[in-house]
């Protein structure tokens, strides 16, 4: 039996965070790029704040991307890391990558309150069917 897999199942909670966190680097990672490197469309669809804000919306799913993948080095079993990181830090980064997402999720929510049906138009053509 492999390292991890022995330290899986003492603690499988490790397991899914690291695989959780792991997909969340990756995603993120994905989303900073088409932020970046993507055409103007494209670069705002995931971002639901507006082409005002899609392209420094990036800069938001890069430190997110950062984020995640210390706290995925961090409940990698298999890897010693470089420095450590402290339980009481990767508390506060859990609870710093929460709070941006919610805030997020709340200025997308009064964004859609706030601004006018006309700047969706693939929105509204759905809807008009």
């Amino acid at each position: 039996m492999t390292r991890s897999g022995a330290s899986h199942q003492s603690n499988p909670v490790a397991g899914t965070a690291e695989a959780t966190y792991n997909l969340l680097t990756f995603a993120f990672g994905l989303f900073s790029a088409l932020a970046i490197f993507a055409p103007f469309p494209l670069a705002t669809v995931r971002s639901l704040v507006g082409k005002e804000l899609a392209r420094a919306f990036g800069a938001w799913t890069l430190l997110a991307n950062v984020v995640c993948y210390i706290l995925k080095s961090s409940a990698d079993t298999d890897i010693p890391p470089l420095a450590p990181v402290p339980v009481a830090m990767a508390t506060q980064l859990q609870r710093g990558l929460l709070l941006m997402c919610a805030t997020h999720l709340a200025v997308a929510a009064l964004g859609a309150c706030i601004d006018k049906a006309g700047l969706y138009p693939a929105a509204v053509a759905c809807h008009r069917r």
